[in-house]
């Protein structure tokens, strides 16, 4: 996924002046810029490059239900979570939310900072059963 750099500083939990630092001294790239020159980061790709872990924990199943996407409506599981990232350089705990549906996978996801502020989201768009 990529995303600017305000919101990949949040994910990650630095300011946008440490995000264009390690930029600056090539500790992370941005994947590319937009027609109007802003940045655009691909998530995994900082992670690897930060030497970021990530593990999630506490999952649990907190209700089922119907979820209408772009891609369609589909009966998910919510499962709630807890996300730890942790490298030399950042150390950071948060939560997450995600919808998954039998026969599909994931179908939607959230993260949330230890303030509880959205700061990452993504949902299925398309899907072609075969």
């Amino acid at each position: 996924m990529f995303v600017s750099i305000g919101e990949i500083s949040e994910i990650i939990g630095v300011r946008v002046g440490t995000i264009r630092r390690w930029e600056k001294l090539k500790l992370i790239a941005c994947s590319f810029r937009t027609l109007g020159n802003h940045r655009r980061f691909d998530v995994n790709r900082v992670k690897n490059s930060l030497g970021i872990e990530t593990s999630e924990l506490n999952r649990k199943v907190i209700d089922k239900g119907k979820i209408s996407t772009p891609a369609g409506t589909f009966n998910c599981f919510v499962i709630t979570y807890t996300s730890k990232m942790k490298s030399t350089m950042v150390n950071r705990i948060g939560k997450g939310k995600q919808w998954i549906a039998k026969g599909v996978g994931l179908v939607k996801e959230e993260d949330y900072n230890r303030k509880g502020s959205l700061v990452n989201s993504s949902v299925l768009t398309a899907f072609n059963k075969n």
